[in-house]
């Protein structure tokens, strides 16, 4: 089993790349089958956020998954092979779970500790479990992903003052617009929405008004924050009377279009209109911000500041970087020794077998004897069978970290004479 990471994130490449190869959620079962559906990829994890796309795969040729998988995720944006390479990372085995344990933990996002991440990590774990394409390679990687992030934000002071991107881009905001005492609207009704409405609430806002599609969860999310749902049909309206739009929407196209942003100031009586689109792909066309009057805070901005605050929190970021790698290794030694796992049950299953093969060959004259010594000469040949390939078994597991592990457990599988699945 062989574990390779690979993508785009924020740090490699510019946003107008990223947005066009971000995946939809509705896209996501097409290509984790798309992925799998090469011999050279036997399990894949998607991850699509505002800040990378990355695909996690159990392969088994380094050269051609990295093939595979790049034509899939060019397959389904509007760039080609040629355009994507130059922004490409790859990431391999230890190297590939230590940029997973980072990106889980908050440490490669633009803004350092933020907390959304975690739950896009679980959700893209669950979203590749239902579709059938996470296995025992990837699954334990994953798991071990989300205690790497736990611990880390235990541990260190990352995720403080940093809850989320919402609340990073509404510091942003604050600086330069006023919005205590008055109406905002959240755009989308996903996790980053509830953040950025958690966050408007925080800094006063006198109302939180939803608009998505979904009538459900649009209602449960404005029921949350004391603040009503309004559908898509009303965001010129709405665009109209509040102070602040938060945009994180999973459409593919902009929601708000400069003739829109334009409609909605002529009706302000010169109020400006702050907008800021934590979407990707945007959910605000780029012309807006031509419109006089509003003002667009987009991701870019985020990473700017972000990027010109880290150097106070360096030391929790080196911190968490410690962490990781004490969790690599962790991982790394886990996984050497479920490399052993199939040697130690063959020996176990063969064991077992013979001992029951004996029994069963001497069954007429283990008849002769009453119940309670039959028992007991049974008892007595399984303990010996379990004693014997006991110091086997525990050599396995004792010397996993040996570097020359591999060979010990292929010699045990050749001494014994095992049929290994």
């Amino acid at each position: 089993m062989s574990v390779l990471a690979f993508g785009i994130h924020h740090r490699s490449a510019p946003l107008e790349l990223l947005e066009d190869l971000a995946i939809a959620p509705d896209d996501l079962p097409k290509v984790l089958a798309r992925l799998t559906d090469a011999g050279d990829v036997r399990e894949a994890v998607v991850l699509s956020t505002c800040q990378r796309v990355e695909v996690y795969a159990d392969v088994a040729r380094f050269h051609d998954a990295v093939q595979h998988v790049r034509q899939v995720v060019c397959d389904f944006s509007n760039r080609s092979t040629s355009e994507v390479g130059a922004y490409l990372n790859t990431w391999f085995d230890d190297d590939a779970a230590a940029h997973l344990f980072s990106v889980g933990a908050g440490l490669d996002s633009f803004v350092v500790g933020e907390s959304e991440i975690l739950a896009q990590v679980k959700q893209a774990a669950s979203t590749a479990e239902s579709e059938g394409t996470l296995g025992r390679s990837l699954r334990p990687l994953f798991r071990h992903a989300l205690e790497a992030a736990k611990r880390v934000r235990t541990e260190t002071g990352i995720a403080r003052s940093t809850a989320s991107v919402a609340s990073a881009a509404l510091h942003l905001v604050r600086e330069n617009t006023s919005f205590a005492g008055q109406p905002v609207a959240v755009v989308g009704a996903g996790q980053a929405a509830a953040s950025a409405a958690r966050a408007l609430v925080s800094a006063g806002a006198s109302e939180v008004i939803v608009v998505n599609r979904d009538e459900t969860t649009g209602g449960a999310l404005a029921a949350a924050f004391g603040g009503r749902r309004l559908g898509l049909d009303e965001l010129p309206n709405v665009l109209r009377d509040v102070a602040v739009v938060i945009c994180s929407t999973a459409s593919a196209r902009p929601v708000i279009t400069p003739g829109m942003a334009a409609a909605a100031m002529s009706n302000r009586a010169g109020r400006p209109l702050t907008l800021v689109d934590i979407a990707l792909p945007r959910d605000v066309h780029p012309e807006v911000a031509t419109v006089p009057g509003v003002r667009v805070v987009g991701l870019d901005d985020i990473r700017a500041r972000a990027q010109a605050g880290l150097d106070q929190r360096r030391g929790e970021v080196t911190r968490g970087a410690q962490i990781v790698s004490e969790e690599v290794e962790r991982w790394r030694m886990a996984r050497v020794m479920r490399g052993g796992d199939p040697v130690v049950k063959a020996l176990r299953s063969q064991a077992e077998a013979i001992a029951a093969a004996e029994l069963s060959r001497r069954r007429g004259k283990l008849s002769r004897l009453d119940d309670a010594d039959r028992a007991e000469v049974e008892m007595l040949v399984r303990a010996v069978v379990r004693k014997l390939i006991h110091n086997p078994t525990a050599a396995l597991r004792t010397h996993a970290a040996d570097p020359d592990y591999a060979a010990l457990v292929d010699a045990t599988g050749v001494l014994f004479d095992l049929e290994i699945e």
